[in-house]
């Protein structure tokens, strides 16, 4: 999460002292010429305000866009046949190199969780992927830990009626900010036994620096 001086530094230096800043204080210079009297302080305190929140969007708006031609994760899930377990090979195929790649140890659903995630160093772009072992266990009433695979969970009774679940892919790009993918497994509409990753949201978590402190 980041400090409270980054973010008052970032949001206040977009909003405060931007050109759209100049253009409303210009404006508010207007106004209170034509009607001959000074804005009272509540009116001056919320553009303050508006100019804030305008500086705290394009603050997040400057982190998001230096990703959209950056790493770009996508996940591919073969089941493994037999005894073989779940393989989940990570892809980037966006132009920039992806680093500190990892699968986050929490899921969408409380009870089942990623065991003994790795991180991956870095994974470069156009295409080029890094393969791992799925390695997904579920918390059990008797506090028990059981290996499962994903195609498993949904015919299991404990967990009928949920079709899907989510695991989350967090990375940086080369300006050390941190992302996070969400990725959603579901059965495929063909079979039963094949499992599909689709892509959900991009979540800007930060700078790097600013995460560890």
């Amino acid at each position: 999460m980041r400090t409270v001086w980054d973010f008052i530094r970032d949001a206040g230096g977009w909003g405060l002292a931007s050109s759209s800043a100049a253009a409303v204080s210009f404006a508010a210079g207007v106004w209170e010429h034509a009607r001959g009297r000074p804005l009272t302080a509540f009116t001056l305190l919320l553009l303050g305000v508006l100019l804030f929140c305008v500086g705290a969007f394009l603050a997040w708006k400057k982190e998001y866009d230096q990703n959209r031609t950056g790493p770009q994760i996508v996940v591919e899930w073969n089941c493994g046949q037999g005894w073989n377990p779940d393989i989940a090979t990570i892809r980037n195929v966006g132009p920039e190199i992806a680093f500190n790649v990892l699968i986050e140890s929490a899921t969408s659903w409380p009870e089942i969780a990623w065991n003994d995630s790795k991180e991956i160093q870095s994974i470069t772009a156009n295409g080029a992927n890094a393969s791992i072992e799925a390695n997904l266990g579920e918390q059990t009433i008797e506090g028990a830990n059981l290996h499962r695979r994903v195609r498993t969970l949904f015919h299991t009774s404990r967990f009928k009626g949920r079709n899907s679940i989510e695991i989350y892919i967090s990375f940086s790009n080369v300006h050390s900010i941190r992302f996070t993918r969400t990725v959603i497994l579901r059965r495929s509409l063909g079979s039963d036994n094949a499992i599909m990753a689709e892509l959900g949201k991009l979540k800007v978590l930060g700078r790097v620096s600013d995460l560890r402190s």
